[in-house]
């Protein structure tokens, strides 16, 4: 009966761990945020459009399509990824605490779920997510930003 039961809960285990691994379908929304006492950013990616909003001096912001080949890269990103894992992943660095670096975090929507990251450097999160802050990184570099009123 106690070996059942073992067998049942790891079933269970290794079940909901393979379920968590996204697939690009199943991911609705991905935020960057990142700032420091006088600037912020944010970044919203769906799998349509991308919208980035900055704030500080001037507020500038992009509205527009995010390519298919875009998304895909950023769910791509994420594949090796278990969400449930992503708000106990620890930054490899604190500078964000001295203000030597923008303090950011990354949010993910999922099936209805929002999964959340610690604060981390400017775009050095944890190494399993990575990828996702570099792909991040990438798109925005591609967008030019124009001063709101």
């Amino acid at each position: 009966m106690r070996a059942t039961l073992y067998l049942f809960s790891f079933l269970i285990l290794v079940l909901g761990f393979s379920f968590t691994l996204q697939k690009s379908d199943e991911i609705q929304k991905i935020t960057f945020k990142s700032g420091t006492r006088g600037f912020h950013k944010e970044l919203i990616f769906t799998p349509d459009s991308i919208h980035i909003r900055t704030s500080g001096r001037s507020q500038k912001e992009y509205k527009g399509k995010i390519s298919k080949k875009e998304w895909r890269n950023l769910c791509k990103s994420l594949e090796r990824v278990n969400l449930v894992e992503i708000p106990q992943l620890q930054s490899p660095t604190n500078l964000r605490a001295t203000d030597r670096a923008f303090s950011s975090r990354l949010s993910i929507q999922s099936d209805g779920k929002e999964y959340k990251s610690s604060q981390f450097d400017d775009y050095n999160p944890n190494e399993k997510l990575k990828n996702l802050a570099l792909t991040i990184q990438e798109i925005e570099k591609g967008k030019t930003l124009i001063k709101s009123e």
